[in-house]
């Protein structure tokens, strides 16, 4: 079974583009909220950069969007037919064939497409059968989230900030229903990107 989990996501406007094409980006936009624009702050909260959070190709603007997971999840899964998304499902290996993909799942049933999106988690069987001798490695960085659904970022306004310091980024971004901090700290080095 499928349930709206999780917090915010930036669509930025390459995504928006791709769901017009589907007919799903005003609704993105009406249930999510416009960003203007993305700036970047040092440590002392001084200006690096602005840069809008519009693009226009062909004379079509599309504007980066925030909104929740859960809400976005519902818009994809409504434009689909009810028996495209299969649930309760174990993958236990995938297998490359030719021009398409074959799912192997826990109780015998295979199956086959063009494309295999593999979204199973950190212990995917998918990599694991596609990368046989992929190695993990921590990166070094370690991230929190949270979110508040009472409190406003009334400074944010129509803009999503990142600041970042020694080994340390705070991002700031508020969409119509929540409010999320997210925060990073890398334990070896300092964060240049």
């Amino acid at each position: 079974k499928l349930s709206p989990v999780g917090a915010g996501i930036v669509m930025p406007p390459n995504a928006m583009t791709i769901l017009d094409r589907y007919g799903l980006s005003q609704e993105v936009r009406d249930r999510g909220k416009p960003i203007d624009s993305l700036v970047v702050l040092d440590s002392r909260g001084r200006l690096i950069s602005k840069m809008s959070a519009r693009y226009t190709q062909n004379g079509v603007t599309h504007q980066t969007t925030t909104i929740h997971r859960g809400q976005l999840q519902q818009i994809l899964l409504n434009a689909l037919l009810p028996t495209t998304v299969l649930t309760g499902k174990r993958c236990v290996c995938v297998n490359v064939v030719a021009d398409s993909a074959e799912a192997h799942f826990l109780d015998g049933t295979v199956v086959e497409g063009e494309f295999l999106i593999g979204a199973d988690g950190v212990h995917s069987k998918v990599r694991e059968s596609l990368f046989p001798n992929a190695v993990f490695r921590y990166s070094g960085q370690t991230c929190w989230r949270g979110g508040s659904q009472s409190y406003t970022l009334s400074k944010v306004g129509d803009a999503t900030y990142r600041s970042m310091g020694s080994g340390c980024q705070i991002r700031l971004c508020s969409n119509i229903r929540l409010s999320s901090i997210l925060i990073c700290h890398e334990t070896r080095g300092s964060m240049r990107n």
